[in-house]
């Protein structure tokens, strides 16, 4: 991290970087395709999570989207008793905040999820921005998470770092002028 000396923000992503949920998403998906089969005549097997409730909000609207994010956050909240915490990313947390770096997180995850994790491991107060997704309208990799994190921390986007551990997150980063680093990348260095 010494080559990155000036930056002034870390955003991190949730699921993969900080943590590993253990969600039953095979589950989650078919319940999200019986009921918007069901309840919307909305047909789809859920393979892209993120992207068909980009989808759904599109063709059906923000409140068709927020049923949608009840289903995952049921199923985000039965699984928080089996997380892992990532050490590494702990580590680097905690030693990120004593240089006094800002630090935030844009997670595709529901904020009940990302809020009662992180006081479960002491870790909430860390951060001055968390973006969920409940706050975006367009999921990674569409960079609109990041580019609030940037105005509501007011860092430019050149001072800032995105640590990720997908595809989608390395785009979203990409997209929005955001040094981006795959977390297994700092794991393995």
């Amino acid at each position: 991290m010494e080559k990155y000396n000036d930056i002034g923000l870390v955003i991190f992503d949730f699921d993969g970087t900080i943590v590993r949920l253990n969600v039953d998403w095979k589950s989650l998906k078919r319940e999200l395709s019986e009921y918007f089969k069901e309840v919307h005549s909305f047909e789809s097997d859920f393979v892209s999570l993120y992207q068909e409730i980009d989808r759904i909000n599109d063709l059906l609207g923000r409140e068709a989207r927020e049923e949608a994010l009840v289903i995952i956050e049921k199923y985000e909240l039965a699984g928080i008793k089996n997380f892992e915490y990532i050490p590494q990313a702990l580590n680097l947390i905690k030693s990120l905040r004593n240089k006094g770096v800002n630090l935030a997180i844009f997670s595709s995850n529901t904020r009940k999820i990302v809020e009662a994790i992180l006081s479960e491991i002491d870790k909430l107060d860390s951060f001055r921005s968390i973006i969920t997704i409940e706050d975006i309208s367009k999921n990674k990799p569409h960079p609109e998470g990041l580019h609030k994190i940037l105005r509501a921390c007011k860092v430019s986007k050149n001072k800032a770092l995105f640590i990720g551990d997908r595809q989608r997150d390395l785009e979203a980063g990409k997209k929005a002028g955001v040094r981006t680093l795959c977390m297994r990348d700092l794991i393995e260095a």
